[in-house]
Formats: structure tokens, sequence, C-alpha cells
């Protein structure tokens, strides 16, 4: 019986020293899924740890960086500090958390008019520094007065009624920028186009004018309200100059297009009688708002290089200049099917293939924007009709006025 309680005081003795053996053995460090961080102001990263439960978390300087009790960090300020984590067993770690100041925020315009009903996106951006432990970034935005304009989740921008408004981006990383917008009337587009077959192939004034009515009414996304006139006399091309653009306002575009033949500049009409520039500019500049003349006969840029018609309300694009011919295109090598040189230069840039009668890619856009503005169109047209007429073993080259080279000119689709 003695040796029985012996034995069990020294099981008693054994089991004791081993407990205390257990709870004398230093806590092992904690392993996290970071151990410094590189965050901008509103971000946030979310500490982890290896296999451990009941985890403290607290930061050395809330003001620069937060932790939650969930061990999520967010950044406040500019500044350094530390994260400590412990666990219910004495395990221990720490997080270095660096906080930049916010990265600029970057916008392609900080002010942008439109069109009553027209929209514009946004495509805001930041640069991160290469040791940025977050990289996505999110943008939210807002609107100072959504019934001027609105801004959809994704930053696409809807001009609702005349007036301006402030949009404001913000990004997560703390940084914002403001765009200004103002909401202009809608603009009502109008075109004349006219063709005279007094000495001028009666084959390449059909295809012409075809292929300016086929642009503005299927390829280009404003609504054109169309006038087509085919060989007119004098008196019924003044009279159309004046009525086609009538109820014309200061935010409304008109258009004019004249292929035919020309004396000096002069447009002949099909009873041979002849409007001068002076004379087309009499007409002409009672028209409110934007004016684009698309002239395709010989010696029309005597008309663009006139002085009267330096009112930058004006963007010119004639064929030839003072004396100069103005050349015809074969439509797929057929001698009998033709077109103006400038004209299917034109129709190229704004998206129409007069030779395969359908919708093209519109060159002209050079930013590929969706619009087409007078720089633009002017500087494609240019380069166009001198490699064409190259191609022809002739030189063409078109003379041009530039109104307002950032107006928009037209839309495409």
């Amino acid at each position: 019986m003695k040796k029985i309680v012996l034995l069990l005081a020294a099981l008693l003795v054994l089991c004791l020293g081993v407990a205390c053996a257990e709870e004398a053995l230093p806590a092992s460090g904690l392993t996290l899924n970071a151990s410094t961080l590189v965050l901008y102001p509103t971000q946030s990263f979310a500490l982890q740890a290896d296999g451990a439960e009941a985890l403290t978390f607290t930061s050395r300087k809330p003001a620069v960086a937060q932790v939650s009790e969930t061990g999520v960090i967010t950044a406040v300020k500019r500044g350094t500090t530390y994260v400590d984590v412990s666990a219910e067993n004495g395990s221990t770690a720490k997080v270095k958390v660096t906080v930049k100041a916010s990265p600029k925020l970057q916008l392609a315009d900080k002010a942008v008019s439109l069109e009553k009903g027209s929209r514009y996106q946004l495509a805001p951006s930041v640069t991160l520094a290469a040791t940025a432990s977050v990289t996505k970034v999110t943008y939210t935005y807002a609107t100072s007065d959504k019934k001027i304009a609105s801004v959809s989740k994704k930053g696409l921008i809807t001009a609702k009624k005349n007036g301006t408004a402030t949009i404001t981006v913000t990004a997560s990383t703390g940084s914002t920028a403001t765009v200004k917008v103002t909401v202009e009337p809608a603009v009502t587009y109008r075109a004349l186009l006219v063709g005279v077959t007094l000495n001028v192939p009666t084959d390449a004034v059909n295809n012409n004018l075809t292929g300016m009515q086929k642009l503005l009414s299927s390829r280009v996304a404003d609504d054109f309200a169309v006038t087509k006139l085919k060989d007119p006399t004098r008196a019924q091309l003044i009279s159309a100059l004046t009525t086609a653009f009538a109820g014309a306002t200061a935010n409304d575009v008109s258009l004019f297009y004249f292929c035919g033949v020309s004396n000096n500049g002069n447009l002949f009409a099909k009873d041979k009688k002849t409007i001068t520039p002076d004379e087309l500019y009499a007409v002409l500049k009672n028209v409110p708002g934007r004016i684009i003349l698309v002239l395709d006969y010989n010696s029309s840029g005597v008309v663009a290089n006139s002085s009267c018609f330096s009112d930058s309300r004006f963007t010119i694009i004639a064929s030839s200049g003072k004396g100069l011919v103005s050349y015809f295109a074969y439509i797929n090598g057929d001698a009998s099917d033709r077109s103006g040189v400038l004209t299917r230069s034109l129709l190229k840039g704004c998206g129409w293939d007069i030779a395969e009668k359908k919708a093209a890619g519109a060159a002209a856009d050079a930013n590929g924007d969706g619009m087409i503005t007078a720089k633009e169109l002017t500087t494609y047209v240019k380069g166009e009709v001198s490699s064409l007429a190259a191609q022809m073993g002739v030189t063409q080259s078109p003379v041009v006025r530039v109104g307002t080279k950032n107006a928009v000119l037209l839309h495409v689709n």
C-alpha cells in the first residue's frame, strides 16, 4: 500500500512539472499578411494572422492611421505609425504604416461645354507610388446641380438643361478634382447642298450630291435638315441660301455645299449668272451660329481668302486656289462614274465611302472621340486631297479657313 501511495505521488509531481513547463514556454510571434504598408488617405487594408484568434489591434498614432477591432487599417493623413497586434496567448507582431500625401487626380478637361441632351464620359486617373500596398483605385462622382448636369456612378455626365454645374470626382486615394460643366441649348443643324452641271460632268455632280446627302443622313449623328438643289438659277440659289438657314440661332450649325464651275471664284448658276464672294457673304453674314462652306470648284480658294469671310464663325474648305483646277476622281476606275477629289476626301474623313456607298471609319476624327472639330476636318482634308491628287498624277491643294479651331462641326456615329 505504501508503494502505491508513493507511486501516485510521483506521478502527480511529474504532471505538475509538465504543466508548469508548458506555461513557461515563450509566446511565438504572429505571422501577418503584411509587415509594412504604404497607403494613401482613405485607403484601407485588412490585416490577417495565420491560425491566430482573439486578436487585439492598436494604432500608435490614430491621427495617421486607424485600425478597427477586426484589423482593418484605414489611412487618415500623411505620416508614419505602427499598428500593434497581440493574441490571447501573448503572441505579438507589429506593422509599419506609411501614409503618403494624396496623389494628384488627373482629368482631361477642367471645363466642358455640352449641348442639352448630350453626354461626356469622365476618365479620371492617378499615379501611385511603386511601393503602394493597395493598387486598385476607385472613383465616386457628385454633381452640384443634377437638374443641370447629372453624373452616373461610372462618370458619365448628361447635360439636362441650360446652366452651369460642377462635377466633383473623388478617388479612393483621397484625391479630388472638379469639372465645370456648361450646358448650352441644343444645336440645330441645317445643310444646303447645291450642284450645277454647267460645264461639269453630270455623273460627278450626282455622285457628289448623293454622297453628301448620305453622309449627313446616315453617318453623321447630328440631325441635319437637308435641302438639296440641282441646277438652280442665280435667283433660285440666292433664295435657297436665305430659306435653308432660316431660323438659325447662335448655337446652330449651317452647312453650305457647292459643286460646279466658277470664274475667278464666282459661283456659276445654271443660267450662267454668277454670285461673287462678296454677294455670297452678304447673304450668309445674316445667318447666326457656326457656318461651314465646302466649295468644290475651280478657284474656290478665292472665297476662303476673301477678307469678308474673316469672321471666326466661318470654316471654309475650298478645293483649289485662285486660277487652279479642281479635279474629279474615277470611282472604282470607271471613267463614267466620277466624284470631286475634294468631296471624296471630305466624305472619307467624315465616315462615308463614296466608292463602296457605305459608312466607313471617320478618318478625320483624329482622337476618336466621336466629334470632328474644325481643325481636325481641315487638317485631314488638306492631306487627303493632296494624296489622292498625287495618285492621279496631278497637283491639287485645298485652301482652308479655320474659324474657331476647336469648335465641334460634326458628331459621327
